[in-house]
């Protein structure tokens, strides 16, 4: 390994280390940089978490034990000065604001901000948030000397809907380690009525904005044809919880949909199933979607979910199916038939998203 004189000094930052999109795409970019190349350092606002493992043990991570990010900005302020990096990465909206803010004060350093959430989304469905993230959006973002989304629609909507000047953005696509997630796969158990059932799965926090609420309902009085039965695991936990377990026994669907809660691997669940269903209200780059195809398992999703349709057009055909509505969701649902899984897989996944193409492309930005 080179020595750190020659090597470019980046730190990475975020509020916290808990199991989300946002987090696990940085920490990938971040775990993936050549170390012959850069000397990497990790920054945690509350050092809070369960998702230190996530990151290589080379790594040095420093945890600023701070309420939250408002509280924490003096702290990352001194830190930063300690270090003397040559660039901050971060994610995440107020994180990426903090930055800006401290951008002044660190003249010559690179500060690189990513951006995951559809603009129109995090205006409109979130109150006095909202408002904060327009000026946010508006008057910071395009201080930073790199922006960086992953998909183009987030970008348009950045031009055309907050209306400022895009010129430092650019779309870097959310990298899959097909490797890693092919390593928490090593058999599947299918009983012998598997090949008569059709299983689907959905994999998130159960959030309003994930849609689980209008996927229950639209399956009341679902049936599939030629005879066969059907399931749907539902693997995540979060604020609907309560509600979709209720929704689910008043149109007594409970022996067909199943909240299975929070699952740290989620990927042979994925793989397992004929079908991963994305009915969310709002996305930006959905990671599931990548994930499912990077188990071979093909997608089914409602338009609303952001960057799916830019899936879709880099997919192979009937990889990703984008329904227009719920009624088409289902028709899409009634399509699928059950495949008895086996070992080994085979990938669907576009290769604009694999780690090596991602990568590359990040160190050219970076």
């Amino acid at each position: 390994m080179s020595n750190n004189a020659s090597r470019k000094k980046i730190v990475f930052v975020l509020p916290r280390l808990y199991p989300g999109g946002a987090e696990r795409v940085l920490i990938t970019l971040m775990n993936n940089l050549s170390r012959d190349k850069y000397d990497i350092h990790f920054i945690s606002i509350t050092g809070e978490g369960t998702i230190k493992h996530w990151i290589d043990d080379e790594i040095p991570i420093h945890s600023l034990n701070r309420k939250n990010m408002l509280s924490g900005v003096v702290a990352l302020y001194k830190k930063l000065k300690e270090i003397q990096p040559d660039t901050v990465v971060t994610t995440m909206i107020l994180s990426n604001a903090a930055l800006i803010l401290l951008k002044p004060f660190f003249p010559g350093v690179r500060f690189v901000i990513r951006e995951s959430s559809l603009p129109t989304a995090m205006i409109n469905e979130y109150g006095y948030k909202g408002r904060l993230s327009w000026w946010i959006f508006k008057y910071l973002y395009p201080r930073a000397d790199l922006v960086i989304s992953p998909a183009k629609l987030i970008v348009e909507e950045f031009k055309t809907y907050v209306k400022i000047d895009v010129s430092n953005q650019k779309v870097l696509y959310n990298p899959v380690n097909e490797r890693r997630l092919r390593g928490t796969i090593s058999h599947f158990d299918c009983p012998a009525e598997r090949a008569k059932i059709v299983q689907f799965v959905c994999v998130g926090r159960l959030g309003h904005e994930k849609g689980y609420d209008r996927l229950i309902e639209s399956l009341v009085g679902f049936k599939m044809p030629d005879g066969y039965d059907w399931r749907l695991d539902i693997i995540g936990k979060g604020a609907e919880t309560k509600r979709l377990g209720n929704l689910i026994r008043l149109h007594n669907l409970k022996d067909h949909v199943h909240l299975n809660g929070y699952r740290n691997t989620p990927w042979p669940d994925i793989a397992a199933a004929d079908c991963l269903l994305l009915p969310s209200r709002w996305e930006g780059m959905p990671n599931v979607v990548l994930e499912a195809l990077a188990c071979g398992t093909k997608v089914i999703a409602h338009r609303d979910a952001g960057g799916v349709t830019e899936i879709s057009d880099l997919a192979a055909d009937g990889d990703v199916g984008v329904a227009q509505d719920m009624d088409a969701f289902i028709s899409m649902m009634r399509k699928v038939k059950p495949v008895v899984p086996s070992l080994p897989l085979k990938s669907l996944l576009p290769s604009q998203f694999t780690l090596k193409s991602v990568m590359n492309k990040f160190e050219e930005m970076i």
